[in-house]
């Protein structure tokens, strides 16, 4: 797994959908990393949506 502060929003993305389809096959505690993982992920992509807005009203 890359470091979250290094993937472009694409990947971000991209690691969210294939962590969501993984999920489906997913042991108990791989579902439980996949779900950190994943709120890891949004929390990065929300602070970037947010900051870009930020910018743009400027």
């Amino acid at each position: 797994m890359k470091d979250i502060k290094k993937m472009t929003y694409r990947e971000l993305e991209q690691e969210v959908i294939a962590n969501r389809c993984e999920m489906a096959a997913a042991t108990l505690e791989r579902k439980r990393e996949l779900i950190r993982r994943n709120h890891k992920l949004m929390v990065e992509m929300d602070t970037r949506w947010n900051a870009a807005e930020q910018k743009g009203r400027r």
